[in-house]
């Protein structure tokens, strides 16, 4: 992804760190956490965090640490959904669950959350300490509301909702704690927090179509998992509307996935979901007016051009 170069030498540091920094007394935990953490990824929550700094002028160690501590509460909660969603396949790589047990897998999730909270209490920053707080009680609710959820078609507002708690809150705190390392005034914190918002929503909706439409080896995860733990993610819904009711049942009763993919195809579930995402991405472009001109900001725009791109 060319819109990382202008932080390459930073995000070398981050997975540095990351890499080397999971240290315990218990032989597994130190192992268990390097499997994980090096199991690739696009790193794209420090990347928020380095590049909305930047953007904002500030150079120094404390983005760097930051975008380490929203990296591992990022991979605490992939961890913790292989486990509810029983996937076995992570990044092209054995998930936890799968390659040992749940019990475990959730632990060790528990153990990496509670690093990034030693690096956040380290920074210091009782702004950016409430940010993250908050942030993680919006995942922890998208992640409740969603299991609520489950084997149960929600409304496209439902489902936004869901989003914007799982996905959008962590997006958004990237950028904002990127504004806040460089103390900037209240309207940047929020046009960056806007962005990382917006951006995250459409993320996630192209990552539901690429649920659907893409195999496994393209996107090292299992696929299909959505449909087949209950999960109704945009694409359907909208079909749902207009299906009859022997498709209806198709959709919502694990029917084969090239049988789902016509269906939502013949209805235009695909371009409908993906025209919500140039929506939510235009958006996310608006929010950059502000900024002055960088190479950063540059990246920025060209990260809301991948995230449209990634389904084509």
């Amino acid at each position: 992804m060319d819109f990382f170069k202008v932080i390459s030498e930073e995000l070398k540091e981050v997975e540095t760190r990351l890499n080397g920094g999971i240290l315990s007394e218990i032989r597994f935990v130190s192992k268990s956490s390097s499997y994980i953490l090096k199991s690739g990824g696009k790193k794209l929550r420090p990347a928020l965090v380095l590049l909305s700094a930047k953007a904002c002028n500030f150079n120094g160690n404390r983005s760097i640490n930051l975008a380490c501590a929203l990296e591992l509460i990022h991979t605490a909660t992939l961890v913790h959904d292989d486990v509810i969603d029983e996937a076995y396949l992570r990044r092209g790589k054995e998930t936890l669950n799968a390659r040992y047990d749940n019990k475990l897998s959730i632990l060790l999730g528990d153990y990496l959350f509670s690093q990034a909270v030693s690096l956040v209490i380290a920074d210091g920053d009782k702004r950016i300490m409430e940010t993250i707080a908050a942030t993680v009680s919006q995942v922890c609710e998208g992640e409740i509301l969603q299991t609520l959820k489950a084997n149960t078609l929600p409304h496209e507002a439902e489902y936004l909702n869901m989003v914007e708690k799982k996905t959008a809150s962590l997006f958004s705190s990237c950028c904002k704690i990127g504004a806040l390392v460089g103390d900037n005034p209240q309207q940047t914190i929020e046009s960056l927090a806007d962005y990382g918002f917006n951006l995250g929503i459409a993320f996630q909706i192209t990552d539901d179509i690429l649920d659907l439409t893409s195999s496994e080896a393209k996107i090292g995860k299992s696929i299909k998992n959505d449909l087949s733990n209950g999960k109704f993610t945009l694409p359907v819904i909208y079909v749902a509307g207009k299906a009859t009711t022997s498709e209806l049942s198709t959709l919502t009763n694990g029917g084969g996935k090239e049988e789902i993919v016509k269906l939502i195809e013949r209805y235009g579930g695909f371009e409908y979901s993906q025209n919500q995402a140039k929506n939510y991405c235009e958006v996310a472009r608006q929010s950059l007016k502000e900024l002055k001109s960088s190479q950063y900001k540059k990246a920025l725009i060209e990260l809301v051009d991948y995230t449209l791109n990634r389904v084509k």
